[in-house]
């Protein structure tokens, strides 16, 4: 896809899922992607992975996101966010989003941005799970909403 074609896609409006996988997509697409983002309503599933993000088109994503009431499952994974970009990732973690998902593996991170996931994961009632297999893979697993209204307590994390 090109830049020229974001013209377009705001008018499909009832989008459930976005992927885009090519080493072509860096920042400026990001930029210009997150621009539209608030539009798709109903976007469930983002993933930008395989490309050229850096700390700085993450920080626009994330912020787009924010937009988006319905997205469950962000996949990040295979770019170069470094500790600043998972940092901003983990930054949304609190806010009241309806994530279950949110993979940031091989983004030449450092077990900084691992220990700045593990504490911004403790604030989160509905946080279940973390996954961290070197610096591969970096999986954050959430319980949805309507599971935290039926249990007032909140059960152990798993962090392996």
């Amino acid at each position: 896809m090109e830049l020229e074609c974001f013209d377009v896609l705001p008018r499909c409006r009832y989008i459930h899922s976005l992927s885009f996988r090519s080493r072509k997509y860096g920042d400026k697409f990001a930029e210009k992607l997150s621009s539209i983002l608030p539009n798709f309503t109903t976007l469930r599933k983002l993933e930008f992975c395989c490309a050229s993000l850096t700390a700085t088109g993450a920080a626009s994503l994330v912020s787009a996101l924010q937009d988006c009431p319905d997205i469950t499952e962000i996949n990040l994974s295979d770019n170069n966010l470094k500790d600043e970009g998972i940092k901003h990732v983990a930054d949304i973690f609190p806010k009241p989003l309806r994530l279950i998902s949110v993979k940031l593996g091989r983004n030449n991170s450092s077990l900084e941005a691992v220990d700045y996931l593990i504490g911004k994961m403790s604030s989160c009632l509905n946080f279940q799970n973390f996954n961290a297999d070197g610096m591969k893979e970096l999986t954050v697993t959430f319980s949805q909403t309507s599971d935290l209204n039926r249990h007032k307590t909140k059960s152990e994390p798993i962090i392996r």
